[in-house]
């Protein structure tokens, strides 16, 4: 689904995907368990859909998506799914877990490069984040926001595209570009004529992560998708293209304990070690030093996310 945006130009970019590269984690390698606590500070609007239409000052307009105590918030699932994207997008298992589209033919209809029968998959993404079947080891809360103010903005229209202008815009040859990231921008710049419910920029999210079993160098690469380091926001939710979603990441507290070794994650409770050298911010900015294409990867991520229009 894609927003009109009335731009002559795109407002987003491709992070190529990776080559295929097996990173496999030995059984032996310690692993850790803890949490992040953090806060997400909106730089714009932010639009989380409830599926509902709300009459506000007798306009009817798209809802916000709030929790049982009426507060806004972000779900734990839209936050996950954020930043898997990235840790995709800086790691070499985008095309090894994601069924990335190809098109055999012009008009042909999508066709996935995966098998037909889930297979386990346990890349560096699946193995923190989960796939079918497997659990992953890192969840998400609900990231409630800090005032329940909202405003009314008029969105352009979502549309659907026929699957040749997602040839055109979205393909290669026969193969995907790469994983979409939109600019930044200033959202009253692009408005339309569709009433939703947004949550104030300037308004402040708090949740945690929570993460069990992951190795030191799955927490550098989980705390440099969370945006730690400082160097690119995060974007979440709806309108994108609008530059609604734009957040900042602040870590207010967190704990980190080793727990036993990747095959055999946890340990009685009494015997973890507290993990003296968790800095989460310096963490995020020592993933991908060591490595040549993912830092080129991350060059055009940053790229990407803090280019202004």
């Amino acid at each position: 689904m894609e927003y009109r945006t009335d731009r002559k130009t795109s407002n987003y970019e491709f992070v190529p995907l990776l080559e295929n590269k097996e990173q496999i984690t030995e059984g032996s390698e310690p692993v850790y368990e803890g949490k992040l606590r953090l806060k997400l500070h909106a730089l714009s609007p932010v639009y989380i859909g409830s599926g509902q239409e709300i009459l506000i000052e007798k306009r009817l307009c798209r809802a916000t998506l709030r929790n049982g105590a009426g507060i806004p918030i972000i779900p734990g699932s839209s936050m996950k799914g954020t930043v898997r994207t990235i840790a995709q997008a800086v790691s070499y298992s985008a095309q090894k877990c994601v069924g990335t589209p190809s098109l055999k033919q012009e008009g042909s209809k999508y066709e996935l490069d995966t098998p037909k029968q889930p297979v386990k998959c346990m890349c560096m993404v699946c193995s923190m984040f989960g796939s079918m079947g497997f659990a992953g080891r890192v969840s998400f809360s609900d990231f409630a926001a800090s005032a329940s103010d909202t405003e009314i903005i008029n969105v352009p229209k979502p549309y659907s595209q026929n699957i040749l202008k997602v040839k055109h815009r979205y393909f290669s040859g026969y193969k995907p570009k790469g994983i979409k990231f939109y600019y930044s921008g200033d959202w009253r710049s692009v408005s339309g004529d569709l009433p939703t419910e947004c949550i104030k920029a300037g308004t402040d999210f708090i949740g945690e992560v929570v993460f069990n079993g992951i190795t030191k160098h799955h927490l550098e690469l989980l705390c440099f998708s969370l945006g730690l380091d400082g160097s690119f926001p995060l974007r979440a939710g709806g309108n994108k293209a609008g530059y609604f979603g734009l957040l900042n990441v602040e870590v207010i507290e967190s704990t980190c304990y080793a727990s036993g070794n990747y095959n055999h994650p946890s340990i009685q409770m009494d015997k973890r070690v507290k993990a003296d050298w968790f800095e989460p911010c310096k963490l995020a900015a020592l993933y991908g030093k060591d490595n040549h294409n993912i830092m080129g990867n991350i060059r055009k991520l940053r790229e990407i996310l803090n280019r202004r229009v």
